[in-house]
């Protein structure tokens, strides 16, 4: 988004890999569990 001077990623990935990675300090999940932010989560959306 140019626009506002933001660099913004959006990386999608299965929740199953991400959980598989997320501790491997070479993997793209690691950087999003350390810094990323959640912006969709279906389990979230089902919660009263």
């Amino acid at each position: 988004m140019r626009d506002f001077g933001a660099s913004i990623q959006v990386v999608p990935m299965r929740r199953s890999v991400f959980e598989a990675t997320r501790r491997d300090v070479n993997a793209l999940a690691y950087d999003a569990a350390q810094d990323g932010l959640v912006l969709y989560d279906k389990a979230l959306e089902s919660a009263p």
